[in-house]
């Protein structure tokens, strides 16, 4: 029908809609498909992606393989960070408390002196010393000091 032509379209009949309607349902169904199996493929991926980076991450610092097969970054890393082996300035000298010392035993009175004869011949050789100069000036002492109290 030409109405002052004006063309007027038909409308679709209710057939036709019902096709349209089902054809979109399938390439609903087909896009809903596609996208859960692209949101499955992320989530392996990310996952895979996590564990590289994990890895990628590791080193002697941190896990227990020997140092020798850290790769070059950790082991500047490593070498950028001050030794461990220094001394922290708050921690005290000596052992644990309790344990017990090895080494020289001070005397009861700190103020006593002994005086010691000077050797008159040589303990590698048996060479007589006085013969040979008389006294070589050697000596040795123990001092303990004490704090002032």
């Amino acid at each position: 029908m030409d109405h002052g032509g004006v063309s007027i379209v038909e409308p679709p009949s209710y057939e036709q809609l019902a096709l349209f309607v089902l054809e979109l349902t399938g390439r609903l169904n087909e896009a809903t498909a596609r996208l859960d199996e692209a949101a499955a493929r992320i989530a392996v991926l990310e996952a895979e992606v996590a564990a590289l980076r994990a890895r990628l991450g590791k080193d002697s610092s941190n896990s227990s393989t020997p140092p020798s097969v850290d790769p070059p970054a950790a082991k500047a890393k490593r070498k950028a960070v001050a030794s461990q082996r220094v001394r922290s300035k708050d921690r005290k000298r000596g052992g644990q408390p309790g344990r017990r010392g090895s080494g020289l035993v001070p005397t009861q009175d700190p103020d006593d002196t002994r005086q010691v004869e000077a050797a008159v011949e040589c303990s590698g050789c048996g060479a007589d010393l006085v013969e040979h100069g008389g006294d070589a000036g050697a000596a040795w002492a123990q001092v303990w000091d004490i704090q002032a109290g």
